[in-house]
């Protein structure tokens, strides 16, 4: 199943960010990434398994980002 970026949530620091995406079947969900500067795992690199969530819209995917990740929470 094919997803597509809706949003993306940087930290102030640009190293975290949540996407909020919509799949194929009209459901949404998020992923939290986190950027790694080692050498041999430059980019970004999924933390948790947040991208399992099923939302029915973007605004409940958002809330669910919001209340689940850590940085984001605090923003």
């Amino acid at each position: 199943m094919s997803r597509y970026t809706i949003r993306k949530i940087y930290d102030d620091t640009r190293k975290h960010r949540v996407i909020i995406f919509r799949r194929d079947d009209g459901t949404f969900g998020f992923m939290d990434e986190m950027y790694s500067e080692e050498p041999d795992e430059m980019g970004w690199m999924p933390r948790g398994r947040y991208s399992e969530c099923i939302c029915d819209s973007l605004e409940a995917a958002e809330k669910e980002a919001r209340g689940r990740v850590d940085w984001l929470s605090n923003e």
